[in-house]
């Protein structure tokens, strides 16, 4: 059974990160007592599944690819002018 310091400097990775991944459920953990461990096998499943996705190959854009796609396409948009005020409202002010 592993700690979680000992999970991320195998991993080499923050001890926040191993808590992200085992609370969304990527690597599994059990409490013992209020410690939590990680066994052996889980943390090889785990570097094994994240090898698998690594190496495989990306079907179309990805996430990012849309992302970065979205924030170009509203900068490029052209800016809206600031309103301003009418010249005859300014003329028409009463002293």
């Amino acid at each position: 059974m592993l700690t979680i310091q000992e999970v991320a400097d195998r991993l080499r990775v923050s001890v926040r990160t191993v808590e992200r991944e085992i609370a969304a459920g990527k690597l599994r953990a059990v409490k013992v007592r209020r410690l939590t461990r990680i066994l052996e096998p889980e943390l090889q499943g785990y570097i094994s599944r994240a090898c698998l996705s690594a190496n495989a190959p990306t079907t179309g854009r990805s996430v990012s690819a849309s992302v970065v796609d979205a924030v170009l396409r509203r900068l490029s948009r052209p800016a809206q002018p600031a309103p301003t005020r009418s010249r005859s409202k300014l003329l028409s002010a009463d002293p």
